[in-house]
């Protein structure tokens, strides 16, 4: 029997393991989130008789008379799911700070499910600021002094941007190795590696999804995620004490997971380009 060596955690190898499985993280969760607004809007379209047209992770809409959009009911098409994640998410994160212990991969996904979750609100704010679809439909209509929105979105982001350290903190969390925590270089190398790389290079992943459906408000949103990413690039980490379970094996069990990965996501792109379904 031949054993497998497993490259320690500092070892380029390792690190773009822990890359190329954060970034995979990163884009099912991007897409499960986009499918899930998509799906909700879908069903309450449907149940106001709003003729639509249905993609995986696009809705695109016929002309429709003003008298079927009044106020209540753009808010609980446009509005009500987004604040519905964005309690879904401190709620997740609540779960996280109180249970200890998890292994470490599935804590790493649940971070960035509450980190994608908890930046619905404030980011589809700033893209209500420019783009009249979506939940941008809603802030508009509800706030149609443009003033008024700017100061809100600027207020949100301001937020936003004031917990950057608290999501650094929530990601070193995930650390399999007590290697990542001796110095600030190596914490740092591990932020750039599991939160900051994966979402530039999910980003690049993403957008023929956001071409496909000429998706503005969703392009701001994902690149509104680096407000909170960027300004950590360049900072010291500080020294923090973690509980840590070691990973017992590789990150990967099974052999090329890059191509896999591709697959994967292209079967995705392929399948909400063929799903285009008229209501």
């Amino acid at each position: 029997m031949v054993e497998v060596m497993v490259p320690k955690p500092l070892q380029k190898k390792a690190l773009y393991e822990l890359f190329l499985f954060s970034t995979f993280t990163f884009v099912c969760i991007a897409l499960l989130l986009q499918f899930l607004i998509t799906f909700q809007t879908a069903i309450l379209l449907k149940h106001y008789s709003i003729s639509f047209t249905y993609r995986l992770f696009g809705i695109g809409f016929s002309p429709v008379s003003a008298y079927k959009w009044p106020e209540a009911r753009i808010f609980i098409v446009y509005g009500l799911g987004m604040l519905a994640f964005f309690g879904a998410g401190i709620l997740l994160l609540f779960l996280l700070e109180k249970i200890k212990h998890i292994q470490w991969k599935i804590r790493l996904v649940l971070t960035w499910i509450a980190f994608f979750a908890v930046h619905t609100l404030p980011m589809w704010m700033l893209a209500g600021m420019f783009f009249f679809e979506g939940f941008g439909i809603a802030y508009q209509w509800l706030f149609e002094n443009i003033y008024v929105r700017v100061i809100l979105s600027l207020l949100a982001l301001m937020v936003v941007v004031y917990f950057r350290s608290f999501w650094m903190n929530m990601f070193l969390k995930n650390v399999y190795s007590i290697s990542f925590l001796s110095g600030s270089k190596n914490r740092q190398t591990f932020i750039k590696s599991c939160f900051i790389f994966p979402w530039l290079a999910g980003l690049i992943i993403l957008l023929p999804f956001v071409w496909l459906h000429h998706a503005w408000s969703w392009l701001v949103y994902l690149v509104g995620l680096g407000l909170v990413l960027l300004p950590i690039f360049g900072n010291k980490t500080p020294h923090r004490k973690f509980m840590i379970y070691k990973a017992g094996n590789k990150i990967f069990s099974f052999r090329f997971p890059l191509p896999l990965f591709l697959l994967v996501v292209t079967i995705l792109w392929v399948a909400d380009y063929l799903s285009k379904t008229n209501f």
